[in-house]
């Protein structure tokens, strides 16, 4: 119940959340991720995805990279896209890392 009323509260101030079209403002800090010294990439098939998830990972995809949010890689690691379908919405992009996250290490940062 507590979904429904959330969606409609998005879709009525839609205006206020709207999807970014380009990356923020530069920070003082530039993230990366660090692996551990030892870490090797897990051979993994690729997923099989229906056409219209295809097509739909790729035009997002394209508009990721035209608007600067990502960037091409020629890093061994590589992360699976995937579509995740929500009660209200036709599908959501999004990576998973569950098969890269023991490579990384534990570094923390402080808060500024």
């Amino acid at each position: 119940m507590h979904w429904i009323l959330k969606y409609e509260l998005l879709r009525e101030y839609e205006e206020v959340f709207q999807e970014p079209s380009s990356l923020p403002p530069k920070r003082s800090i530039e993230h990366h991720i660090e692996l551990l010294p030892d870490a090797i990439p897990k051979k993994q098939h690729p997923y099989r995805y229906a056409y219209g998830q295809k097509t739909k990972i790729e035009r997002i995809v394209k508009e990721m990279l035209q608007s600067g949010i990502i960037k091409p890689s020629q890093s061994c690691f590589a992360s699976p896209a995937l579509l995740v379908r929500r009660k209200m919405e036709a599908g959501d992009f999004v990576l998973t890392t569950s098969t890269s996250i023991n490579l990384q290490s534990s570094t923390t940062f402080p808060f500024l």
